[in-house]
């Protein structure tokens, strides 16, 4: 076994530790989202929190396994590259 599925295997590698923090123009843009809620949630009634709470929710939900698909498409091109440049079809 490589070095790199040895180390993988014994869980001397976390891949999900190794992401790359959000940039200035991401931070910046989640600070202007949580802000644009908190004020349109000023003065909403508990109901309105929570029907913004469910769409927010749905949202996710339908970002989730475009996000899933758009990474195992990655994946498969990145495995079909190296094999390309290894020689091996």
């Amino acid at each position: 076994m490589s070095d790199i599925l040895e180390q993988l295997y014994h869980g001397e590698i976390s891949p999900w530790t190794q992401r790359i923090p959000p940039s200035p123009y991401q931070m910046a843009l989640i600070c202007q989202i949580d802000e644009l809620r908190r004020q349109f949630l000023s003065g909403k009634t508990p109901e309105d929190a929570k029907m913004l709470e469910m769409l927010e929710n749905k949202l996710t939900e339908a970002e989730d396994p475009m996000l899933s698909q758009a990474f195992a498409q990655g994946f498969s091109l990145a495995c079909q590259l190296f094999l390309a440049g290894a020689g091996i079809r």
